[in-house]
């Protein structure tokens, strides 16, 4: 499937190519002339014709850099596009594909060692009339695998009425649960594409789609290692 050449694609490639050669191309035509009728107001000599090049020059850089400072949207910019390491070589794939993919990813993880033996997730494909996605859920965790961080648990513990600790959701967490789910969402977003622009409430991605742990499996982790908590956590 991945080696299914896409002729649309391609032509559609070389159109792009081909507009924007030609927009340059009438671009430095225009400018060349600005710089000669410049020139022949100033006299016509070779000396006239330095200058007006350096008066050009300032010029067209004082342009791009106010054309810099201006607020530019994403899907104005190809370069804001991030994309997976293995997103180029599946591009022909299905949003189900991919989900396959990533289950067989996360069973090769595991057998070589780089996530927790015991560790159980659950990945589903979803597809709608605004796109689809892929959502990857931990569902079960190793015995003794802490998801608290001490410090937060033992606060916890102290204050079981207080709604707004003071950590950020991320400081909530253990090290070794932030670093499992970090290496869950390389594995997720290895195949996906984002051209979002999130000021302008813009989205452009490959497929939409979160990584997180199971909410019940959460919560009782959580409230298990609140009541854990010794005062010296």
């Amino acid at each position: 499937m991945s080696n299914i050449i896409n002729f649309s694609e391609r032509l559609n490639s070389r159109r792009v190519a081909a507009a924007i050669a030609t927009h340059e191309a009438a671009k430095a035509e225009h400018q060349a002339k600005a710089r000669e009728e410049l020139a022949q107001r100033m006299g016509g000599t070779a000396a006239a014709q330095i200058l007006a090049d350096v008066m050009a020059n300032i010029a067209e850089e004082r342009k791009a850099a106010e054309s810099a400072a201006r607020y530019q949207p994403a899907y104005c910019d190809p370069t804001n596009e991030q994309r997976g390491a293995k997103h180029d070589a599946t591009r022909q794939l299905t949003g189900a594909e991919i989900a396959k993919r990533i289950r067989q990813d996360i069973k090769e993880a595991l057998a070589r060692g780089d996530l927790p033996k015991g560790l159980k997730t659950s990945v589903r494909y979803s597809s709608y009339s605004g796109g689809q996605s892929i959502d990857l859920r931990i569902v079960a965790l190793p015995e003794g695998f802490k998801v608290l961080n001490p410090r937060f648990a033992r606060y916890a513990r102290q204050n079981p009425d207080d709604y707004n600790p003071p950590f950020a959701w991320q400081d909530q967490q253990s090290r070794e649960y932030r670093d499992l789910e970090a290496k869950l969402k390389a594995l997720h977003g290895a195949y996906n594409r984002d051209n979002s622009d999130s000021m302008v409430d813009y989205f452009d991605v490959r497929y939409y789609g979160q990584v997180d742990c199971d909410w019940r499996l959460r919560d009782t982790l959580r409230k298990a290692e609140i009541e854990a908590a010794t005062d010296d956590a």
